[in-house]
């Protein structure tokens, strides 16, 4: 078996030479197996190992009993080691969450966490640094030298396919689990739960059973020992199947997800905590590709989609032939909202359009667009010589070129600017190439007619706006912080 996980590591690439690799063991067979395993294999790749067991705070003398099998365990193999207690009934009390996946959250933080202070020695500027919990699913974070191994099986990844199913959900949902997802990797993808128990008594090697595995009460559990024994007794090969299937369905949804990317590059606007795309984008599309247009917006306002269900999607489908302002909340706090043009989601803390700009007139009126920001405006004749103010947030423009036909907003899809030496560009791509963090980009308020941008306040302005030397009037803006 040791021989088949290697190959299965190479073939996906799960390791590098020198990588740091935190393994998160429970005493458990599987982690158990990937203990012995990826300590053997050490030296192939002179990885630097050390092992996190995390008692959770449920089990009482039993949780005492695994963590010493695991201390004894990497003292025998010379592994370094931490345990790392956590309290799972407080936090899924606190968070209005199931046991189930306030362990699963509290065990992902805690093995990042442990990763930080191993990768950087403890130090805590650089840990302080990185402390985001959502760099876990990045792979550029410590230039992929840092990864966590998890001791997920086939057996494990068909009981997911079979409980996302279950509960209802997309491609996403029916891929299963990748043999890697940023710095996690699961080397013993590759093995069912009997052939990791075979290496386990061939080779004389002791583990420990938590009990709570043994209990209907949870979902997984009752998957694992009421349905699975039914589809092996179908079919012997149903869990190999089952991640043959997975597997498939796993290459048609990154398909998916590079065309899909296309059309998000083109045409949704990234805000703070905020993201929309114009509804006449997402009618155009297929059905399957606009509920993956969502599934991704989704992930990109909460980076993650586990507790996202077909329902959701279809809901926020729907939203799409509703009135203005009608919404549907989500999970992870996240409220779903059909505006004008576009469908927007949100933190419900966030309103999808809580910016106003107010402006004043040159009659000293203020006019309210659409907070705290102000523009003065003043227009008077411009004499031939005058200084033009080179000030970033006071322009002049030529009032006859711009009309009155004018707005200042924030930015929207299309929008573009006419720039000296480059012609037309658009903004999303002027802010790209400025290094404008994407967290700001839609705080920049715009000086527009219809989709053409006379200023991006701050920035620059467009090249057939200024003044020349047969401007008669200008048009003189003063931005207010």
């Amino acid at each position: 078996m040791q021989e088949d996980v290697l190959k299965y590591i190479k073939k996906h690439n799960l390791l590098t030479e020198g990588d740091v690799c935190i393994l998160a063991l429970s005493g458990g067979a599987d982690s158990t197996a990937l203990a012995y395993i990826m300590h053997s294999i050490a030296d192939v790749y002179s990885l630097k190992l050390k092992a996190i067991h995390i008692n959770h705070g449920i089990r009482g003398d039993e949780a005492d009993r695994d963590a010493d099998f695991t201390a004894k365990l990497c003292e025998r193999l010379n592994i370094k080691y931490d345990i790392i207690y956590v309290d799972v009934p407080s936090y899924a009390s606190l968070n209005k969450l199931s046991v189930e996946e306030a362990a699963r959250i509290l065990r992902y933080k805690s093995l990042y966490e442990a990763a930080l202070k191993f990768y950087f020695k403890d130090d805590t500027e650089k840990i302080k640094k990185f402390s985001d919990i959502s760099d876990l699913y990045k792979t550029d974070v410590f230039n992929n030298r840092v990864k966590i191994a998890v001791a997920h099986n086939k057996d494990d990844n068909a009981e997911t396919v079979i409980m996302q199913l279950i509960r209802g959900t997309g491609l996403k949902g029916l891929s299963g689990m990748k043999a890697a997802a940023g710095m996690i990797i699961r080397p013993l993808l590759c093995a069912e739960r009997v052939q990791i128990e075979k290496y386990l008594k061939q080779e004389g090697r002791g583990f420990v059973t938590d009990s709570t595995n043994l209990s209907t009460d949870y979902t997984r559990n009752r998957i694992r020992h009421n349905i699975i024994p039914e589809l092996k007794e179908i079919n012997q090969s149903a869990i190999d199947n089952i991640n043959k299937a997975a597997e498939i369905i796993s290459d048609t949804f990154d398909y998916l997800d590079r065309k899909v990317y296309n059309i998000i590059d083109r045409h949704m606007l990234e805000e703070e905590e905020r993201i929309s795309i114009p509804i006449e984008v997402l009618k155009k599309q297929p059905h399957i590709i606009t509920a993956h247009i969502i599934r991704l917006m989704i992930a990109r306002a909460c980076h993650s989609l586990k507790d996202i269900a077909s329902v959701h999607i279809d809901g926020i489908e729907a939203l799409m032939d509703m009135q203005v302002g009608k919404s549907i909340d989500l999970p992870y706090n996240l409220r779903a909202e059909r505006t004008y043009e576009s469908l927007c989601i949100y933190r419900k803390d966030k309103h999808c359009n809580n910016k106003n700009i107010f402006i004043k007139m040159s009659d000293g009126s203020i006019r309210e667009l659409s907070g705290g920001k102000m523009f003065e405006i003043t227009v008077f004749d411009y004499i031939y010589g005058m200084e033009i103010p080179h000030s970033d947030v006071l322009k002049w423009f030529d009032a006859d070129i711009i009309g009155s036909d004018y707005e200042v907003r924030y930015r929207k899809t299309g929008d573009f600017i006419r720039l000296e030496k480059v012609g037309r560009k658009t903004v999303k791509s002027y802010m790209a190439d400025e290094k404008i963090p994407a967290r700001d980009r839609g705080d920049i308020p715009l000086l527009v007619k219809g989709s053409e941008v006379v200023w991006i306040v701050g920035k620059r302005i467009n090249e057939r706006f200024k003044i020349h030397e047969n401007t008669k009037k200008i048009l003189q803006i003063r931005y207010i912080k």
